[in-house]
């Protein structure tokens, strides 16, 4: 499954927030793209099952002013399962975002495996 997410928050305040359970096999790649004043938090959480892969890759262009949180949780109890998490964000002006990023092995699930990555462009003022 794809799922594909553009956002532009400029006239509300949205509420981000997903919860995923992944069943043993299943595949799950999510594209996100945010694009102007953002002024909300964003929440993802996810658990992979037996073989369960998930990808995300999030990009994030914050306008001057912007204040958000990032938080993503991923919760692998399951054997051999995957998850990739990439997120690329400018921010201009005096934009302010906080990244929480946490992938959790439970004891058992051997060959599971995760990978988080961030790059930031920031303007003078932006602050990380």
């Amino acid at each position: 499954m794809k799922v594909v997410q553009i956002l532009t928050p400029e006239f509300s305040n949205i509420s981000n927030e997903n919860n995923i359970e992944l069943g043993p096999g299943e595949k799950m790649t999510i594209i996100q793209v945010l694009i102007g004043k953002i002024e909300n938090d964003f929440q993802f959480f996810a658990s992979l099952s037996d073989g369960a892969e998930l990808d995300i890759k999030s990009v994030i262009v914050a306008r001057n002013g912007s204040n958000f949180k990032y938080n993503y949780t991923v919760n692998q109890h399951g054997v051999n399962s995957v998850s990739n998490f990439r997120l690329i964000s400018a921010l201009s002006g005096n934009s302010h975002k906080e990244t929480t990023m946490q992938i959790n092995f439970a004891r058992g699930a051997h060959g599971a495996r995760g990978s988080e990555a961030e790059s930031v462009v920031l303007s003078e003022n932006a602050k990380n």
